[in-house]
């Protein structure tokens, strides 16, 4: 069966990029579906940013391999024939597809907006799988504490890469306390930081009424509180929550 469909999504990131403040960032893409070809044209997002909330070109395509993955089933192959299926352009000087140099330490942020601006395009042909905006971008997409513990002459570094939750989806809920799309991590559990790093997780659960409300609700947050046992330094990157 051969059909021909037009959708298009913009999502907003972050409204700053560790540089520029107050500059909205957005992910935006347009599809079209015709016969079994799929073309996604991300030319309409923003520029580049001088932050380094920037992403290449490889890995937004990556990112609509897996979104092909959640829509159509987790068995489809990763393979070149999923890849075969989808033609990508994108505008040289972007966030998408930015020019050298630019900064792009901080890619999972805008990946993760990649993901939800793709799910929305998406969600005119399969309504029954779209999953509501997940915490994207992370409230927190990575902290460190560093640790200044007499005697070192470097400080001890903790990092941490904290878990959001995902959106509800059609038929239930969220799922509370997790990382959500491409960013397959987890956080440290609670007994190697207490004994590798002089700090005490004083706090650790969900966040009441996170999740939004409605029919079914989003997925809860974490809260995590840290108590640093001496000198310590704390520095977070992320995007909107």
């Amino acid at each position: 069966t051969r059909f021909k469909c037009d959708w298009s999504s913009d999502v907003c990131s972050s409204d700053l990029d560790g540089v520029e403040d107050g500059r909205p960032v957005h992910a935006k893409v347009r599809l079209r579906i015709e016969g079994d070809r799929i073309h996604a044209d991300f030319s309409g997002a923003s520029d580049q940013t001088a932050g380094p909330y920037n992403i290449r070109p490889d890995l937004v395509r990556a990112v609509t391999y897996y979104v092909l993955k959640c829509l159509a089933g987790p068995d489809l192959p990763s393979n070149h024939g999923l890849a075969m299926v989808v033609d990508t352009a994108f505008r040289e000087g972007s966030v998408l597809n930015p020019r050298q140099p630019a900064p792009v330490n901080t890619y999972i942020a805008m990946a993760l907006v990649t993901a939800e601006a793709l799910f929305d395009a998406f969600a005119a042909a399969v309504p029954a799988a779209r999953v509501a905006h997940s915490s994207h971008g992370g409230a927190l997409v990575t902290g460190t504490l560093s640790h200044f513990v007499p005697g070192r002459q470097s400080p001890l570094v903790m990092y941490e890469i904290l878990a959001g939750a995902m959106g509800a989806r059609p038929d239930r809920d969220g799922v509370s306390a997790t990382s959500v799309h491409v960013r397959n991590a987890a956080l440290t559990p609670i007994e190697i930081l207490e004994t590798e790093f002089p700090v005490e997780v004083v706090r650790f659960d969900l966040a009441a009424d996170s999740g939004g409300p409605g029919r079914f609700r989003g997925g809860l947050g974490v809260v995590r509180e840290y108590r640093a046992l001496g000198k310590s330094r704390r520095v977070a990157r992320g995007g909107r929550g």
